[in-house]
């Protein structure tokens, strides 16, 4: 019940689903990408004896993708006026918590699962390569969602007026998503 309640506010509020959801479009058009230019990526003048860099590749860009689906970042915001009323509710706080974390992680799949699989197919990664990517994927989605409902829980905007404030203009996402895109450019460097 509380997982539909989640996910009824996340494709009830359009603002909500447009800058937490926008990762999963570019995903789609970060795989067409990686097929359509698949000569550039596998032509031995561009990275020679280096193809196994093709994997830290796809893994740097569905990171990258990752620091644009947060849901958790906002969820506890987004309840406004209505948190104190679902702190009476009959349920644990972990039950609770886990569900914002359970709905990013559903949210966040196709990233994770679907752009390794596709790309993965496509430039003949191997299933071992496959695997690890979305394995590490789905870890560093887990990483991102906790970390953001933490930081939501620690500087939640609940004086809100319009939802895009909490959205687009509350520290918990700008704090998530600089330090995702900062681990992304650590793990392109390493």
């Amino acid at each position: 019940a509380l997982l539909l309640m989640e996910f009824g506010r996340f494709f009830g509020t359009p603002i909500y689903l447009f800058n937490c959801g926008l990762g999963i479009m570019i995903s789609f058009l970060a795989a067409v990408m990686l097929l359509t230019n698949r000569e550039i990526f596998m032509s031995e003048e561009l990275f020679g004896d280096m193809q196994f860099v093709i994997p830290i590749i796809v893994t740097c860009i569905m990171m990258f993708i990752s620091s644009t689906i947060c849901p958790a970042c906002v969820s506890i915001s987004i309840e406004g006026k209505f948190f104190p009323m679902i702190k009476t509710f009959p349920i644990s706080t972990s039950s609770y918590l886990s569900t914002k974390i359970m709905m990013n992680m559903i949210v966040a799949s196709p990233n994770y699962v679907l752009l390794p699989l596709i790309v993965g197919i496509g430039l003949n990664l191997g299933v071992l390569n496959v695997i690890s990517i979305m394995l590490f994927g789905a870890i560093y989605q887990l990483f991102l969602s906790s970390a953001g409902l933490l930081l939501n829980l620690k500087m939640p905007k609940m004086d809100w007026t319009n939802v895009a404030m909490v959205v687009k203009q509350s520290g918990s996402v700008t704090i998530a998503t600089l330090s995702s895109i900062g681990l992304t450019v650590l793990n392109g460097i390493a």
